[in-house]
């Protein structure tokens, strides 16, 4: 068996950073988290800290890095350096960006030089950094997991109507199963569902 897939979700309070701990949640043979980023949750980053202790750990707002310090068991990294370097750590395969706004953008491009693969959740990055971002990635290092972008893409390959559906399969270029809600209620395990942007949400500047 391969070793697992390790990720960094920046923006894992929010709901694209959620979805994505449920599927790591129900596959820790084939993914698992070492990093994780968010904006100001203090108790949302702590929680998932007691979780995933092996992962590291950085709060953009640098008073909050400074009070989630003085409780968690690892060292807090904070503001744009730590998503930088927590995008780029040699610990990290995936890195899951769905910061809210501009934020993404330098974790972004930092990822891609690495050679990380990078899921991306941030529209903003594109629509304002498209012309650095593009030419860095390599084919498939880039994924849209957002489903406004996710189905500009599908319809420029020519793909049949699943917008909002990309998923870490596509990203890990295997198959990792997720979450499909069913009509009666029941859920099956396929990660397209699981990872896709039922929220239309990020980090939601917690």
């Amino acid at each position: 068996m391969s070793e697992p897939r390790r990720i960094a979700i920046l923006g894992c309070t929010g709901s694209i950073g959620r979805q994505t701990l449920e599927v790591v949640r129900m596959h820790p043979d084939e993914l698992r988290v070492t990093g994780l980023a968010a904006n100001r949750d203090v108790g949302g980053l702590l929680e998932l800290s007691q979780e995933f202790p092996e992962a590291s750990l950085v709060l953009f707002d640098p008073q909050a890095a400074s009070e989630l310090a003085q409780k968690a068991s690892a060292p807090v990294a904070a503001h744009m350096e730590g998503l930088v370097s927590l995008a780029t750590s040699d610990a990290v395969d995936i890195v899951v960006v769905s910061v809210a706004g501009m934020i993404g953008l330098e974790p972004t491009i930092a990822a891609l030089k690495a050679g990380k693969q990078v899921a991306l959740a941030s529209k903003e990055v594109l629509v304002a950094g498209g012309a650095v971002v593009m030419p860095l990635a390599r084919e498939g290092q880039l994924r849209p997991i957002d489903s406004e972008h996710s189905a500009i893409q599908q319809c420029l390959n020519g793909e049949e109507d699943r917008a909002g559906r990309a998923n870490l399969s596509d990203v890990q270029r295997r198959p990792v199963p997720g979450l499909d809600a069913r009509p009666n209620g029941e859920r099956n395990t396929r990660a397209s569902a699981a990872t896709s942007h039922v929220a239309h949400g990020r980090e939601d500047h917690h």
